[in-house]
């Protein structure tokens, strides 16, 4: 499966290097200054679990995103720099887009648990409409 990490910073860096790692076939979504600082010195994890080092990690950039991806994560930090605050006038962008993701995500599954849905008996398979149809109420 194709992994696509948005992002190529301390928390998207890690996981997609710790993938590339694992031999998974993964490649960084960055912007042009991102990339060529990551062409110029490589990705390098250092950790106590084993340091990875990428000296070409695959990059793409927006304008080049053509293929399909099975998964594609997007991490966000909890706390930002001094510099994304100030250029945010004080906000913790991450912190806020983190939560909102998390909200999200909670109402996705709060959704596809409220509405159950039921496939077509096989008695009756390949007669009907082919809609999945809504499972009776309980």
């Amino acid at each position: 499966m194709r992994i696509l990490v948005v992002g190529a910073g301390a928390i998207g860096g890690y996981f997609g290097a710790r993938l590339l790692a694992a031999g998974r076939d993964v490649t960084f979504l960055v912007r042009e200054r991102r990339a060529e600082q990551l062409r110029r010195s490589g990705l390098v994890v250092m950790s106590p679990l084993g340091n990875v080092n990428l000296p070409t990690p695959p990059l793409a950039s927006a304008k080049e995103l053509k293929d399909f991806y099975g998964l594609i994560l997007v991490i966000v930090g909890l706390v930002g720099s001094h510099a994304v605050k100030t250029k945010a006038a004080g906000i913790n962008v991450d912190l806020w887009t983190g939560l909102g993701m998390l909200v999200f995500a909670a109402l996705m599954l709060f959704w596809a648990f409220r509405k159950p849905v039921m496939p077509e008996p096989p008695e009756t398979r390949g007669e009907g409409s082919g809609r999945i149809r809504r499972a009776p109420a309980t």
